[in-house]
């Protein structure tokens, strides 16, 4: 089950183009975003999968859902959900004559109302059953309307801005709980949005102008984020109802981490490797919290102004064990990490001074640029040293000739991106 675009262009009446040559795929259960400026076409692309498409407009090229055509289809043949950012529930009907209205026709009398009853026990709002749309939350309509969607088990969905509406804190909840039912639906979904913050992780994105689609970094921080997920985020809920935030964990983790130094000092390499391992699960924690309680920029900065602190602490800890044969490599394996942050950080700062969003880590505080030794492969590296402590200095040659290559990389392609954002 696949929704494919196959070079296609929407132009106005007047010939002016919209955009042209889109070529994309969408599996069944993964998410694509489209991001661009207004009047770009992005709800007008919607409309032309649906096959709501205004006289105003015209396109060329084939929409294909699961090897069928779309072209010429009828929009009520075409089995499409939409999503808006409005609820759009019929005021005059109760909560489950809502659900029930999206029910297929073959599906009569009493059973479409037990149907619609299931729904509503299957998402916990089976008290809302006899209420009408404005006697309950918005975050409830939100709710209610998308199980409406799904409902009529269409075989793809298309969300248009469908968060914007609601605050931070239920934005993130409800993007999230969306996300969970679109993949248990198992169909391609295609979401239009103006905020990088309500792009689900691990989605892919097409950002103005489309014509590449950009997915996470293929680095070992990407695959692990998307291994750690899940248990993460279960466990972020957990720790959550305690009433444990995203910062207290941040500290937590960076105080169990500086246990590393004196047990690399005097030698303890396993006993190191244990509070390195600790760190880093709590530092990915304090990221799955902070996706529930709202993430923040005291939180953000104070995370990474402590992971950097860490990540010299554990080679200070290697030259403490042996001054005369780590002290030089540590040292250098210090001063490349001053390379990789430094322009990291640098690049951060212009890039929000200039407004450019980040496609690939849209949760992160800061503009996340990608490497060759990003986190994940720098605690790999640290599990090697601990493991091998007496080929520190080669791993710390090695992986400080990997940081300088993600230095000199980041600092080119930020240039050329600062440059091309000024000229444009």
């Amino acid at each position: 089950m696949s929704l494919c675009l196959e070079n296609l262009a929407i132009r106005k009446a007047s010939g002016e183009e919209l955009f042209s040559s889109l070529d994309m795929r969408v599996e069944k259960g993964e998410i694509l975003c489209l991001m661009g400026p207004s009047g770009c076409g992005k709800s007008t692309l919607l409309d032309a999968v649906a096959g709501h498409l205004s006289g105003e407009f015209a396109y060329t090229g084939r929409i294909r859902l699961n090897d069928v055509y779309l072209d010429g289809v009828p929009p009520h043949k075409r089995e499409v959900g939409i999503l808006f950012q409005d609820d759009l529930l019929f005021p005059h009907l109760c909560v489950w004559e809502n659900l029930a209205f999206a029910l297929p026709d073959h599906i009569k009398g009493a059973e479409r109302r037990e149907r619609a009853l299931q729904a509503l026990k299957n998402i916990a709002l089976s008290k809302l059953a006899d209420s009408y749309p404005d006697q309950i939350s918005g975050g409830q309509r939100a709710r209610i309307s998308l199980t409406r969607m799904l409902l009529a088990k269409p075989k793809v969905a298309l969300l248009d801005e469908p968060f914007s509406k609601l605050d931070k804190t239920l934005r993130t909840q409800f993007r999230d709980w969306v996300v969970e039912q679109l993949k248990e639906a198992n169909i391609p979904a295609l979401m239009v949005t103006h905020d990088v913050e309500d792009i689900p992780p691990g989605s892919q994105l097409l950002t103005w102008p489309w014509n590449a689609v950009q997915e996470e970094a293929a680095n070992v921080d990407s695959v692990g984020i998307k291994v750690v997920r899940w248990p993460l985020s279960q466990t972020a809920k957990l720790v959550d109802s305690f009433g444990i935030t995203a910062n207290q964990t941040t500290v937590a983790g960076f105080l169990i981490g500086c246990l590393s130094l004196p047990s690399l000092m005097f030698q303890q390499y396993e006993l190191a490797l244990v509070f390195i391992l600790l760190n880093r699960m709590l530092d990915g924690l304090d990221g799955a919290l902070a996706r529930i309680q709202g993430v923040t920029d005291a939180g953000g900065f104070l995370d990474i102004s402590l992971d950097f602190v860490f990540y010299s602490l554990v080679p200070f800890g290697f030259i403490l064990a042996n001054p005369e044969q780590n002290a030089v490599a540590g040292a250098f394996l210090i001063f490349s990490f001053i390379g990789t942050g430094s322009s990291f950080l640098a690049f951060a700062i212009m890039a929000s001074k200039q407004g450019i969003n980040d496609p690939v880590y849209k949760n992160k505080s800061l503009y996340y640029m990608t490497g060759l030794t990003e986190g994940s492969e720098t605690i790999l590296c640290f599990i090697f040293m601990c493991i091998f402590p007496i080929y520190f200095v080669e791993i710390a040659c090695v992986f400080g000739a990997m940081c300088w290559f993600t230095t000199s990389s980041r600092i080119y392609n930020g240039y050329q991106t600062l440059a091309r954002s000024i000229i444009s």
